[in-house]
C-alpha cells in the first residue's frame, strides 16, 4: 500500500515526529523518516530507543496521532486508479498485502475509493508485535489459493521483493515509492517499473 498505491509521507512523518517529541527526544530529519515508510515502524523505533518500554510507548504515540488524522494525510499516486481498473477489466485478481495494521489499511482503501478493485486487504492486527512481510504474504497465498507461477508481489521496498521470492512469486519493484532503485536491485527484483503505466505492461506479460 504505502509507496505503491499511496504516498502517505506527510502524515506518517508528522506522526513519527510526534512520537519522538512525546518521549522528549529530537526526531531524525524528515528525509530519514521517509526512509522508515514501508517496514514495520516498531523495528525502526527499536534502532534508536534502548528499551522495549520506550519502543512500545513510541508506537502508541504514533498510532494515536495517526488514528486522529495522520491516516488521511496521504494521496493516491497519479495513474494508480486507472491501472487498477485496467487490471480488473483484464480479469486479474488484486489483493493488498501491507505491513500497515489492517484496521488502518482498510480505512485508507475505502476513503480513497480503492476498495472496489481489491478482493481482499491483508495486514497485521494492531496487537501483533512480531511479524514480517514474508509471513503476511504466505498467509495471503494460502488464504486465497494463489498459484505462484501466475502471481506477483508488487512493492517499493526490499521486504516486498524478499517476501515474493520466499513465497515463490515474482517480485516487481516500483520506483515512485520510498525504496531506491539500488535497494530493489540488491534484492534481485524480477523487474522494475518507473511509472504505473510501466507496471501495467509488466503485469500484462
Amino acid at each position: 500500500m504505502d509507496g505503491t498505491l499511496t504516498d502517505p509521507s506527510v502524515g506518517i512523518v508528522r506522526c513519527i515526529r510526534h512520537a519522538f517529541e512525546g518521549l522528549g527526544q529530537v526526531p531524525p530529519d524528515d528525509a530519514t523518516l521517509r526512509g522508515w515508510i514501508g517496514p514495520p515502524l516498531r523495528n525502526s523505533f527499536a534502532t534508536l530507543f534502548p528499551s522495549a518500554a520506550e519502543v512500545d510507548r513510541a508506537v502508541t504515540l504514533y498510532r494515536e496521532a495517526y488514528a486522529a488524522g495522520g491516516i488521511f494525510e496521504c494521496q493516491v499516486y497519479d495513474g494508480i486508479p486507472e491501472l487498477l481498473a485496467s487490471l480488473r477489466e483484464a480479469g486479474r485478481r488484486l489483493i493488498v498485502c501491507t505491513a500497515k495494521p489492517i484496521v488502518f489499511a482498510r480505512q485508507v482503501v475505502e476513503r480513497y475509493a480503492l476498495g472496489g478493485y481489491f478482493e481482499a486487504v491483508a495486514g497485521p492486527e494492531l496487537d501483533l508485535l512480531n511479524y514480517d512481510k514474508i509471513q503476511l504474504l504466505a498467509k495471503v497465498v494460502s488464504d486465497h489459493g494463489l498459484e505462484s507461477a501466475g502471481s506477483a508481489m508488487v512493492g517499493d521496498r526490499r521486504q516486498d521483493i524478499e517476501a515474493a521470492h520466499a513465497n515463490g512469486l515474482r517480485g516487481i519493484g516500483v520506483l515512485w515509492g520510498f525504496g531506491s532503485e539500488a535497494e530493489l536491485r540488491a534484492a534481485d527484483a524480477d523487474a522494475l517499473a518507473a511509472a504505473p503505466a510501466d507496471l501495467g505492461a509488466l503485469l500484462a506479460r
